[in-house]
């Protein structure tokens, strides 16, 4: 049987360290490798040991991975359609320029990542000079909602898939679903901080709550890419992280702009209205125009869609197109 592949349930996974996030405000607030520099030192030292994880034993397709016997590729045959065959392809970049839907993804990645991008950097200042937080305190209320994002996100994708599988909905409705979700809640989370004043328990609870709530564009959002071209979904990935980068480089200088003493919460609001628009208008774009059909950006130079699944390493080969398939042992 052919399912679709479990996309929104593979993509928390890939966030599961934000959960360590509160261990920033420890180190901080210890002597350990001269307090602050240590969060540097820490989490560098993680990305090592996580790039040569990478490198020793992540591969390109199951069928190239030693660590990946007969039995398990026949699974991965029967439950999911993939196309190994290493086709050229050709980008249509007509096709990719005025794709409405890939424009549509392109801003929502922008509003929802300029609300991630302000809570992230400009929130310990927010909470330090506004609230009067102290810097352990902060890290913690920073990092808690980061550990409740992952579970957020685990639930939520596996809910997507589900659905999806179901038939109850369209891929796109589900998209939009969660999108939508992920997006107009801590909208509404972040207006509501501007009415809570000094009252710390309402604030970290809207905080928590607008930060857990949007990991669920893990399944909405965050995998769209593969839907509009599993060929392409490396460059259109590409293409939204850069929206998001963008994002991240304009919010806290816009946010710096309109605070400028770190003491007014007049000032503050001013950041917090500013970015439930911009999440708003996002969310009304991608609602809109969004989409989870296949776009069709590539040019193929051939019509085949079936090759070696398991390589001659496994001492198995099955070959053909289509539902004409041998095996030889």
């Amino acid at each position: 049987m052919i399912r679709r592949p479990p996309r929104s349930t593979l993509f928390p996974y890939t966030t599961l360290f934000r959960s360590v996030f509160p261990i920033s405000g420890v180190l901080c607030d210890s002597a350990f490798l001269g307090g602050w520099p240590s969060v540097f030192y820490v989490f560098g030292a993680f990305g090592i040991v996580w790039f040569l994880a990478w490198a020793f034993f992540v591969y390109d397709n199951p069928s190239d991975d030693p660590k990946v016997g007969k039995a398990e590729l026949l699974h991965i045959q029967d439950h999911v359609s993939i196309d190994t065959k290493n086709r050229k392809h050709k980008v249509n970049w007509r096709k990719l320029v005025t794709c409405g839907p890939l424009w549509a993804l392109f801003c929502a990645y922008f509003s929802a990542s300029w609300g991630a991008h302000i809570l992230m950097t400009i929130l310990p200042s927010y909470l330090k000079f506004a609230m009067n937080f102290d810097i352990k305190s902060s890290g913690m209320v920073n990092g808690l909602p980061y550990i409740l994002a992952v579970v957020a996100g685990l639930f939520a994708s596996c809910f997507a898939d589900l659905i999806q599988n179901s038939k109850t909905i369209s891929a796109t409705n589900t998209r939009k679903l969660f999108a939508g979700f992920a997006m107009f809640v801590p909208m509404i989370c972040l207006f509501g901080v501007t009415f809570v004043e000094c009252d710390r328990v309402a604030l970290v609870v809207l905080l928590t709550l607008a930060v857990t709530l949007a990991a669920i564009n893990s399944g909405g959002l965050f995998i769209n890419e593969m839907d509009l071209s599993m060929k392409l979904a490396g460059t259109l990935k590409g293409m939204t992280n850069f929206a998001s980068n963008l994002a991240g480089v304009i919010a806290p200088y816009v946010a710096g702009i309109l605070v400028q003493n770190n003491e007014s919460l007049d000032d503050w609001n001013k950041v917090f209205y500013l970015s439930s628009g911009i999440i708003c208008v996002g969310a009304v774009i991608y609602l809109l125009f969004g989409s989870a059909e296949d776009q069709r950006l590539c040019d193929f130079d051939d019509d085949s869609t079936i090759a070696p699944i398991i390589s001659e390493n496994n001492n198995y080969r099955q070959y053909g197109t289509g539902n004409n398939l041998s095996q030889q042992e």
